[in-house]
């Protein structure tokens, strides 16, 4: 597929989402060489989708803003966050990073524009919304142990 016909595709993708939320889609313009963001909130979490399409054009990346870190933890959650990148970077799922300007904690991952839907899509963002809820309360997302669980069985099996 060309840079354009993915670009396309992500365009077709965020009106998707605006109809299947109830509001019709606001007028896409931009730059097709550029990259291109769309900012929403799915059950009060904010999400970034984001389409570059100099780099890997047929995926989208799926930044989710979780906040600051605790500051009576700060260490112990750096390291759970280091740690479940780890098992997230081997089981091809989604990794923690801090961002450059906010300090906040965020959750990213990517998806493949051929594999997702709105319908689809909004289904993934809510499951992350569930999934980070617990972020206010020091704790990481939910699917921390099935990445360290992955990560020790790819350990046993290449030992």
């Amino acid at each position: 597929m060309t840079e354009t016909s993915w670009r396309k595709q992500f365009v077709e993708l965020s009106e998707g989402i605006f109809r299947e939320l109830g509001f019709p889609p606001p007028a896409m313009l931009h730059e097709d060489s550029l990259p291109l963001a769309m900012e929403l909130e799915v059950d009060k979490v904010s999400f970034e989708l984001l389409h570059a399409p100099d780099f890997q054009p047929h995926r989208i990346l799926i930044t989710c803003l979780l906040g600051k870190l605790p500051e009576r933890s700060i260490l112990p959650m750096l390291y759970s966050l280091l740690k479940s990148n780890l098992g997230g970077a081997r089981n091809f799922s989604f990794w923690f990073g801090v961002h450059p300007e906010t300090a906040d904690v965020t959750r990213l991952e990517y998806q493949e524009l051929s594999d997702i839907h709105p319908a689809s899509l909004l289904d993934r963002l809510r499951s992350i919304a569930r999934d980070s809820a617990g972020w206010t309360d020091g704790q990481l997302p939910s699917r921390q142990d099935e990445s360290d669980e992955l990560a020790d069985n790819l350990r046993m099996s290449l030992a």
